[in-house]
């Protein structure tokens, strides 16, 4: 049995992960780097709509990383210019969780699994201004409903 991490073990070998697996699984599905240190991603749709994945750590328990899934619009404010979002994704979101390496290791493969099975097929569905605006599945920022309306007519 592997030795259970320390929280500064469990950091070094989620990012080693992060930048040799779940990055490069990720540029495949079409999503770009936001900057080389950050654990953030985003994909583009037309009409300035994007959508932006971050990874965060939750000192929860054991801790876990978990990822949030959000949509920006040019014309609101884009993620890089400190813009606000236009929408927040209210499913259940994949987490990695692990005590060792091995536990670790295997929760990136599942985490694999689940993005493949659930959260590309919702951000492909909710790649559009109306997509956004007629979901159930997301919290929709106050203030945007009428740019979510104008935007679903182009």
């Amino acid at each position: 049995m592997a030795e259970k991490f320390t929280t500064k073990e469990r950091k070094k070998e989620f990012d080693k992960l992060y930048k040799e697996i779940i990055l490069p699984f990720l540029e495949g599905a079409g999503f770009k780097h936001v900057t080389k240190t950050s654990k953030r991603v985003f994909r583009e749709f037309q009409l300035g709509l994007s959508v932006y994945i971050y990874f965060e750590y939750i000192n929860f328990g054991s801790g876990f990383y978990r990822i949030n899934i959000v949509f920006y619009d040019d014309d609101f404010g884009r993620e890089n210019d400190d813009g606000m979002y236009i929408a927040a994704a209210s499913i259940r979101r994949p987490e990695i969780r692990g005590n060792d390496v091995v536990e670790l290791n295997a929760s990136v493969e599942q985490w694999k699994d689940e993005m493949n099975a659930k959260v590309f097929p919702f951000i492909d569905y909710h790649s559009t201004h109306h997509a956004l605006l007629n979901s159930q599945e997301l919290h929709i920022t106050p203030g945007v409903e009428d740019l979510l309306q104008r935007k679903s007519r182009k």
